[in-house]
């Protein structure tokens, strides 16, 4: 059985990578740019927007896609035409060449933003969307390129709505600075200090990378449920601030210095109330056990980024 798994550089495909990999797991890896290897893997320089040199990967029989290439928010906004182009021309590229070649499963790495920047209430996979911005939209627009190939070729389609993840990168190419709790970590360590541009009250969801791969690691032989959707989401909410001050405790304690934490009080947001109905969890999980694997996760990045 062999695996596509495209965006290998990047922070959620390669950790997927990696812990596949580890679970000897046939792989190709494919990337735009970045190139590395993981676990000695070399990590092939493929756009998915060119076909041609997709479907030479295809023609060595691939089983399942995991598809991650997208750009982050932050580079969505600086290169909107690449976005779309990636998320639109690369998608599909792919669910036609996995139509062509029997593809078994294809998953979707989504958002949880098309249900809104900042969400209220209960989320469920079926709720209305709220789409708000360009980041949101160029997902948005795979998803419903990737139910039309769902419907018309009946092909095995999983779109998985990712919340906010967190993990130690599985090693110092992986850049992603703007990502919380990476981003309260490199000031702690490079400022001595967490700076929030608000009071910190705004709300959000986080899932441990390694939950998400022990879940698709779960459904890639089992028959899928009826809906095509999933949330990936811990279904339990932290307040921007509360993972700062995490950030801060551990980091002071592992610097072995004072890390000053400053809010800006005249910014007030609005504290956003809401559970997003999660598809990775059988049953509710306990907040604490979310704050036990940030705060662990948190540890080894300090201590890996601050001996870079």
């Amino acid at each position: 059985m062999t695996t596509l798994i495209t965006g290998a550089s990047g922070f959620v495909g390669s950790y997927l990578a990696s812990k596949f990999l580890e679970k000897k797991h046939n792989l190709i890896l494919i990337n735009k740019k970045k190139i590395f290897s993981i676990n000695k893997n070399l990590i092939d320089q493929v756009d998915i927007t060119d076909l041609n040199k997709l479907e030479r990967l295809f023609k060595k029989k691939i089983d399942y896609v995991i598809h991650c290439a997208s750009l982050n928010e932050k580079l969505t906004n600086k290169y909107k035409d690449l976005a779309y182009k990636t998320a639109i021309k690369g998608t599909e590229n792919l669910l036609k060449l996995s139509v062509k070649y029997k593809v078994k499963k294809f998953f979707y790495f989504s958002v949880l933003q098309v249900y809104g920047k900042e969400i209220f209430g209960n989320i469920k996979s079926k709720n209305f969307l709220n789409i708000e911005n360009d980041y949101a939209q160029s997902h948005y627009l795979a998803e419903e390129i990737i139910k039309k190939y769902n419907i018309k070729y009946k092909l095995n389609v999983n779109i998985l709505r990712l919340s906010y993840s967190f993990s130690n990168p599985i090693n110092s190419n992986i850049q992603r600075p703007d990502l919380i709790p990476i981003n309260f970590c490199l000031d702690a360590i490079n400022k001595n200090e967490i700076i929030l541009d608000s009071n910190g009250a705004s709300r959000r969801d986080f899932i441990f990378l390694k939950d998400v791969f022990l879940k698709i690691n779960q459904i890639l032989y089992k028959n899928n449920k009826k809906d095509i959707y999933y949330n990936f989401s811990s279904g339990k909410t932290f307040k921007i601030i509360e993972i700062a001050k995490i950030v801060q405790e551990e980091a002071s304690k592992i610097l072995k210095k004072k890390i000053k934490l400053k809010v800006n009080l005249k910014n007030k947001v609005k504290e956003n109330k809401f559970t997003v109905l999660s598809d990775i969890y059988a049953k509710r999980i306990n907040k604490k056990k979310i704050e036990n694997k940030l705060r662990n996760e948190i540890k080894k990045i300090i201590k890996n980024y601050n001996n870079l």
